[in-house]
């Protein structure tokens, strides 16, 4: 995680780090970082991303600039405004969650609108995107509506508990015991 200033002075952010308008933070390959907003809401900034903080302009309250990579916004106490530039897109979301990726190389711009609505601009024209929709801007294309797959069907839990064994607790015939020894051992050692 890096706090990049206007100057181009690089220095590593610490925990705690306040941003101001002006800042902008690059995470490299590999890093990610999480930053709380002053209404407490959160942006969660995937690796190798560029983020300009921008002074907010009334209505809204957090304005920024993405120039490469993904973030994540969540807030869930109550819907924020929040303005967003991204070299091909812009727009002022009204919500409380949202996926916003940008490409590294054609600057293709990606909004999940989980909760919430904007007006998407682009190239001239306006594309309306609200809860559950996802719009995909290419370089020379109009934006477009794109398909979503919900969240449900993308995540499958599991659960792992650990075989937990006393083997002393176990009844092994002798010859089963000299059968298993090497395997009771090892058990015993660590190694499952």
């Amino acid at each position: 995680l890096w706090n990049y200033f206007t100057l181009l002075l690089d220095d590593p952010a610490q925990l705690q780090q306040w941003l101001h308008p002006g800042d902008r933070l690059r995470t490299a390959a590999d890093s990610r970082a999480t930053l709380q907003l002053s209404d407490r809401s959160v942006i969660r900034v995937n690796e190798s991303t560029l983020l300009e903080i921008e002074p907010p302009a009334p209505p809204a309250q957090h304005r920024f600039g993405l120039r490469r990579g993904a973030l994540f916004f969540l807030d869930r106490e109550q819907p924020a405004d929040i303005e967003f530039e991204t070299p091909l897109a812009t727009g002022a979301i009204r919500g409380t969650e949202f996926f916003l990726a940008v490409a590294e190389t054609d600057a293709t711009t990606r909004l999940a609108l989980l909760d919430g609505a904007v007006n998407l601009k682009a190239d001239g024209d306006e594309l309306p995107v609200t809860s559950g929709q996802q719009a995909l801007v290419t370089p020379g294309q109009p934006a477009k509506l794109i398909a979503v797959l919900p969240a449900v069907n993308l995540i499958q839990w599991s659960f792992y508990y650990p075989a937990v064994l006393n083997p002393d607790e176990l009844h092994f015939t002798a010859t089963e015991r000299s059968t298993l020894a090497n395997s009771i051992s090892n058990y015993l050692a660590g190694d499952l």
